[in-house]
């Protein structure tokens, strides 16, 4: 089996796919019967929880448990993600819509994916686990009109921080590397245009603060209002 590689054909399916259901979910959530919508959220939900917990548990290693634990936060956004298609939770959409739609996308763009290509096991569930969320915020935002608001943005940062001071200790301990807290990863990502560690962690914290507030404010009431009004 051939060996992964950052923009090749497997990659570029995977985007383009991502791009392409994320355009259709959004007239699908509007304009299709309520039981089909509600089957495809669930369906999109159980196959969320499926295929990332299966995966966790392969993964796993007692012999490196400190550094195969399910720490990524991107291990942590399909639950939330399920949660928020399965229950409908405000708390969860905001935190799916904030993750998948910047931090998700981000880790698509520049994938930090060692090992073998598709169809290998570790490709399939990376992959599944940051497409499905960002179509599960197109769906619930786009297609079924949720909206987050700046308590959403406030809770999200909060969930953040807390994710972020549960890593950071088992970096310490283990030598792991979890959210790039230590050092940034092997393959290209944006993080190398931040600046050396410490900095660049600083300065994506900044980054993410204002991307965040700038994807809350279209959606505000006054927003809305402004908008309504000048039309």
């Amino acid at each position: 089996m051939s060996t992964f590689v950052p923009w090749g054909t497997s990659h570029v399916v995977v985007v383009v796919l991502t791009v392409v259901g994320a355009i259709a979910l959004g007239p699908l959530g509007r304009r299709a019967p309520a039981a089909v919508v509600g089957t495809l959220r669930r369906t999109l939900a159980v196959v969320l929880v499926v295929t990332t917990l299966a995966y966790q548990l392969y993964a796993f290693e007692p012999g490196r448990a400190g550094q195969t634990l399910p720490l990524w936060l991107s291990d942590l956004v399909p639950y939330v993600a399920a949660w928020a298609l399965w229950r409908g939770s405000q708390w969860a959409y905001g935190m799916t819509y904030y993750w998948a739609l910047t931090l998700t996308v981000q880790a698509i763009a520049t994938p930090a994916l060692g090992g073998p290509d598709f169809p290998a096991p570790s490709f399939l569930a990376f992959f599944a686990a940051h497409v499905l969320p960002i179509w599960a915020a197109v769906l619930l935002t786009w297609g079924l009109g949720r909206r987050p608001g700046w308590a959403d943005y406030g809770r999200t940062v909060g969930a953040t921080l807390l994710w972020a001071a549960v890593a950071q200790p088992v970096n310490l301990l283990s030598g792991a590397n979890y959210g790039y807290l230590d050092r940034k990863p092997d393959a290209a990502s944006i993080l190398d245009l931040f600046g050396p560690y410490p900095v660049y962690l600083l300065v994506e914290a900044a980054v993410v603060l204002v991307v965040w507030a700038l994807i809350t404010w279209p959606w505000t009431p006054a927003r809305r209002v402004n908008a309504v009004s000048a039309g």
